[in-house]
């Protein structure tokens, strides 16, 4: 796919920032919904990145909440959203994405979540 990308367009990239399905952990991951491992060191190496860098998926859309402009909003109820308070992201699809962005210091700090992937199905009326 990143080669496909880079085949396509003709100017230079060196640097490069991924979203992708799943956790990342060590600077790796093992997408939720394909048989896929990324790993920032393989991308690296394969396209002779300067840098690399995997975020998640919704952490990145999250990333973006701040910049929506309230013409671009459709509210679903009357609440006013405030600045400088902390905001959260659901994406419903293959599972049910999660984010938040704490409002710390002047700034929103992503926080990607796996909590779609729980389960929560009682067994019977007492458990």
């Amino acid at each position: 796919m990143v080669a496909r990308f880079m085949e396509s367009h003709s100017f230079p990239l060196s640097v490069a920032c991924f979203g992708i399905a799943g956790p990342v952990l060590s600077r790796q991951c093992k997408t939720t919904n394909l048989p896929w491992e990324v790993s920032e060191a393989r991308l690296k190496r394969c396209f002779q990145f300067s840098q690399v860098r995997l975020i998640n998926d919704l952490a990145a859309t999250a990333r973006a909440i701040p910049l929506i402009r309230s013409r671009e909003q459709v509210p679903l109820n009357t609440a006013k959203a405030r600045k400088g308070q902390n905001l959260a992201l659901v994406a419903p699809g293959t599972g049910l994405g999660q984010a938040l962005l704490v409002f710390h210091e002047g700034r929103y700090i992503p926080v990607s979540s796996e909590g779609g992937h729980v389960d929560f199905s009682p067994a019977n009326e007492h458990r």
